[in-house]
This record gives C-alpha cells, sequence and structure tokens, in this order.
C-alpha cells in the first residue's frame, strides 16, 4: 500500500495498514479539503480511519467558515432518547450544580435541553460565531473556540461533554489529552459517537458515514483504547440509536469514562478491534448497488433535460456532484433550509429559501439523506403539483 498520510489515530502505526473503500466526494467551496481519500484498517489495533492528507488549518477553515451545524435549537426523538440516557447516568454520578462543558456544540440541544431539566454551571465552546451568539441568546456561556484550545481558558469542571465530534477530529488523542486537562480529578467524560461496528441496519447512502468531515470510524473497543491511553477509565458504553426512519437504522454509542491517574491509565494492554473492517465492507457493498440505482435516475434527468431543482446542499448532494451527472442537469435552484446556508453561493448558484418552490413547476430532487420523508411532506404543504424524486 502506498505511504499514509495519518497516523493511526489510536496506537500511531504508520506502516501497516488495509486499504477498505476509496472515498469520492466533491468538496464544492472547501476546495481546501481532498475531494477523495482511502478508508483504511490499521494492522496493528484495528482502528478504521479516513486517509486524508488534509491538515488540522484545512479543518479549522472548514468548522468556522462551512459551518453545518448552526441554526434553531431543535430536539428530534432521537436525540431526546440520548439525552434522557445520559441525564439517567449523570444523576448518579454528580449534582445538578455540577460545572458541564459541551465541547462542539453545535446548536446547542444538548445545553438546552441539560438547563430545562435543571442543570445550573453550564458552559459551551465551538468554531463558529454563529453558534455561540444563538446559545448566548439563550442565556448559557460560551466561547468561540474547539476541543485542541479548549485548555487555554481558566476553567476546569466536573463533566465534559464530547457529542459528534470525535469521529470528525484530525487528532483524536490530542483532543482527549486536552480534555484531561480541563477536568477536575474523577471528573467524568462523556462522549457519543456512531458506532462503525454495528452497521447492519444502516441503509442510508454512503455519504452518511464517509464524507468530508467524517474521518474516523470508531468501535467501543476503539474509543476504549484511545481513552484508556490517556487516562480515562471506562465505566459504562451505552449502545443507543443515534438515528431512525422506517428504511434505516444507525447505531451510537455513550461512552461514560472517569479521569484517573495518566501514569497508571496509559500504560494498560489494548484490545484489538477485529469487527469495525468487517461491518464497514459489508455496509458498502450493500449501499453501492443503491446508490447505482439513484445514479441511473439523476442520468435519465441529465439526459433529458428537464428544469430540476435540489432540496440539499450537504454531505449527500457533494458525493452525488462526485459520483453522478448531477452536475449536468438542468438546474434551476439549490434549496436548503438551514438559515446559515440560504443566500450563500452553491454551485454558482445562490442557495433559496424552501419558500421559492411556490413558483417553481419543474422537476425537485430531494437530496436528504435521513430527513427526505419530513421535506417532501413540507413541499407539498408550499406546492401539492410538484414532480417530487427522493434521491
Amino acid at each position: 500500500m502506498k505511504k499514509l498520510n495519518r497516523l493511526c489515530p489510536v496506537c500511531g502505526n504508520c506502516n501497516d495498514a488495509n486499504r477498505i473503500y476509496t472515498c469520492y466526494m466533491h468538496n464544492g467551496l472547501a476546495t481546501f479539503l481532498p475531494s477523495t481519500y482511502d478508508i483504511i484498517e490499521c494492522k496493528k489495533c484495528g482502528m478504521c480511519y479516513a486517509d486524508t492528507s488534509a491538515t488540522q488549518k484545512d479543518y479549522d477553515m472548514y468548522y468556522s467558515e462551512c459551518n453545518n451545524y448552526a441554526g434553531v435549537q431543535s430536539i428530534k426523538k432521537e436525540d431526546e432518547a440520548l439525552y434522557k440516557s445520559i441525564v439517567e447516568e449523570l444523576s448518579r454520578l454528580v449534582s445538578n450544580d455540577a460545572s458541564v462543558i459541551d465541547i462542539g456544540f453545535g446548536r446547542g440541544d444538548f445545553l438546552m435541553f441539560l438547563r430545562d431539566v435543571g442543570y445550573v454551571n453550564l458552559s459551551g465552546i465551538d468554531p463558529s460565531s454563529y453558534s455561540v451568539e444563538q446559545i448566548k441568546k439563550q442565556g448559557i456561556n460560551a466561547f468561540i473556540g474547539n476541543v485542541y484550545n479548549v485548555d487555554e481558558f481558566p476553567s476546569v469542571y466536573n463533566v465534559a461533554y464530547l457529542g459528534g465530534v470525535i469521529e470528525h477530529l484530525l487528532y483524536p488523542a490530542l483532543a482527549i489529552k486536552k480534555i484531561y486537562k480541563i477536568l477536575k480529578d474523577d471528573g467524568l467524560f462523556i462522549i457519543v459517537y456512531p458506532d462503525f461496528s454495528d452497521m447492519s441496519e444502516d441503509n442510508y447512502d454512503i455519504a452518511s458515514n464517509f464524507n468530508l468531515e467524517h474521518i474516523n470510524y470508531f468501535s467501543k473497543y476503539t474509543v476504549d483504547n484511545l481513552c484508556i491511553k490517556n487516562g480515562f477509565e471506562p465505566i459504562k458504553n451505552i449502545r443507543c440509536i443515534s438515528f431512525q426512519s422506517k428504511d434505516s437504522t444507525q447505531y451510537g454509542i455513550i461512552g461514560i469514562y472517569r479521569k484517573r491517574d495518566f501514569a497508571a491509565y496509559n500504560q494498560l494492554k489494548i484490545p484489538y478491534d477485529s469487527v469495525t473492517a468487517t461491518s464497514i465492507n459489508q455496509y458498502i457493498n450493500r449501499i453501492k448497488e443503491k446508490e447505482n440505482s439513484t445514479i441511473d435516475i439523476i442520468k435519465k434527468y441529465a439526459c433529458d433535460g428537464k428544469i430540476v431543482s435540489v432540496w440539499g446542499t450537504g454531505q449527500y448532494t457533494l458525493r452525488l456532484l462526485a459520483t453522478s451527472a448531477l452536475s449536468e442537469c438542468n438546474i434551476e435552484y439549490y434549496i436548503d433550509s438551514n438559515p446559515t446556508k440560504i443566500g450563500t453561493i452553491f454551485e454558482g448558484k445562490k442557495i433559496q429559501a424552501p419558500d421559492i418552490l411556490k413558483y417553481f413547476s419543474g422537476t425537485l430532487f430531494v437530496s436528504s439523506m435521513m430527513y427526505a420523508d419530513e421535506i417532501i411532506k413540507s413541499v407539498y404543504k408550499l406546492n401539492k403539483n410538484l414532480e417530487i424524486i427522493k434521491l
């Protein structure tokens, strides 16, 4: 195999790896991120990850300037169940006046949930100034930054929460070292992440799991390994549903760890992850057939030249732009409901708010992996005569 761009983010291995799949993505405005990378399995510890050539500076720019996680707080049913599970565990371990920091809080849903159930000492850090401004309006302390500089601020905390973040990090081991520094002795570290060792019921497109942002493919084995190596004692792993629709289920893990003596814990022997690479391979082989059907639909519209609009400017659309004839279609509008995207330029066109569909008479492609059914319902309220195709 060719020389790797990244060391294994768990064990630091730089030599022995197996290539699982090559991922292709259109990088849109984020031209500083590579549009292709190999998904590899470390032969030393079993960790699976993206062998991306992007630098930390590239990702800092991406998450500060191409923010896809801001917006109005809105807790979905899967998130509510997840948050209830976390609070149930927290209530056994700390009082509700414990100091809690949410690192990379995005819209701030978890902070809002904690506030609503009685936690009073809350803080957040996020690279997006928009996100920080929004959560401050809710009366919650927040500042601009990221997990790599969280220790530069003077506070220490009883609880650090990292939800849906670690799979995005170029240097997850460094991030956990930083979190170790900001926790009080015996402090709790709660981490939530997608479980790539269990993809048996996941029918979403490849871009749902492997995209410009997801660059680490963890299981409970590899996260335990990472935390143990950096001074944390595993307390509990809880399997949870991270997203569910009538067609698909994605699983995640809530990992709860306690800060311990670093010298004692980082010497513990770590097990090999023997399941995640197999799970990823099985998922990709199953989903490629479904993806080929979508590519055929798009090719037909590209050849016909019929006017279409596309709802969705996220990772799924970026993958379709790289792997299908979507860019050759006669696209009138790109549409998105994310307030930070509306009015910005995507593929040479200004992103429109959904209301534009009241006056549109072509075909609408709904390019959303997880919210397509909800989008279609809202579109019919705007224009019941539209032809709608769920990609």
